[in-house]
């Protein structure tokens, strides 16, 4: 079992460890970062932000995030990757079609308020049931989306993933990389 999550993580280029800021971090942020964490392979900045949206009449918690083709790979379940910015991708496991639109109303994190759902995926962010909790709305977040970056409203990066060197000899689940990625933090 931890061979195949570890298979599944490197295939996947899976993040070692993320960093979180809902101030944001800067490109000057990343370069520090870089520059004085000699293990730091490589960063990745994303955006993401939990909104409100109404889906098939009730409203739900959907953690927005931006696409990012070079880390946490997504794995395309249906449709097509999206080639217009207001296109996105959705958690294969909500029930919204390919070729809806979907309107998202109250939000200052995106330039526009509808998009269209052009495909569906699974993250590797996301290998269980649960989707994790939320300060707003109910609580609990429903599922995922992936929107282009071009469509995100921001002047900061709202999370960084972050890769280490040398960690290809160690499992993921193990003790020895939990201690290295540890050591890292």
């Amino acid at each position: 079992m931890k061979y195949t999550a570890n298979n599944y993580f490197k295939e996947s280029n899976f993040m070692d460890f993320t960093l979180n800021c809902t101030l944001g971090f800067t490109d000057s942020s990343i370069d520090i970062l870089k520059n004085n964490i000699e293990e730091i392979e490589n960063i990745y900045p994303a955006y993401s932000k939990d909104i409100v949206v109404k889906l098939n009449n009730s409203e739900n918690v959907i953690k927005f995030y931006s696409i990012n083709n070079n880390i946490n790979k997504l794995e395309l379940v249906d449709g097509n990757f999206p080639t217009a910015p207001n296109e996105i991708l959705v958690d294969s496991k909500l029930n919204i079609g390919i070729g809806e639109t979907l309107t998202i109303e109250n939000t200052d994190f995106l330039t526009t308020n509808s998009i269209k759902v052009v495909g569906k995926v699974n993250s590797p962010l996301y290998i269980s049931i649960e989707r994790g909790n939320s300060t707003i709305g109910n609580g609990k977040v429903s599922g995922f989306m992936y929107v282009n970056e071009d469509i995100i409203n921001s002047k900061v990066y709202t999370d960084l993933y972050v890769t280490v060197k040398n960690p290809d000899n160690l499992l993921t689940y193990s003790n020895d990389y939990s201690n290295y990625i540890d050591s890292i933090k």
